[in-house]
C-alpha cells in the first residue's frame, strides 16, 4: 500500500507567464495496451491517479515495459 504525506501539502508555483498547454494522446503499441489499462486501474484504486474530465495541462504518457514484463506509465514532460 502507498503512503500518504499528510504533513505537509504541495504546493507548485508557476511561473507568471506560464500558458497551459494540452497535448494529443500519442498511440500506445498494440502489445503494451492491456497493460497500461491494468496499470492505469492499479493507480487509479491506489489513490494515485484520479478520473477527471478536463484540464488545462496536459503530458503525453510513454509506457515502458520493465524487465518483470510490467508497464511503467511515464510522462513525456520534454514536450511541455
Amino acid at each position: 500500500k502507498l503512503g500518504h504525506c499528510t504533513k505537509v501539502q504541495a504546493h507548485i508555483q508557476l511561473k507568471s507567464d506560464a500558458i497551459p498547454k494540452i497535448f494529443k494522446p500519442r498511440p500506445i503499441p498494440f502489445a503494451y495496451l492491456t497493460g497500461v489499462k491494468e496499470e492505469i486501474k492499479r493507480n487509479v484504486n491506489a489513490g494515485i491517479l484520479e478520473r477527471i474530465d478536463t484540464s488545462p495541462w496536459t503530458a503525453p504518457i510513454v509506457p515502458i515495459k520493465k524487465p518483470n514484463s510490467k508497464i511503467r506509465i511515464c510522462g513525456d514532460f520534454k514536450v511541455t
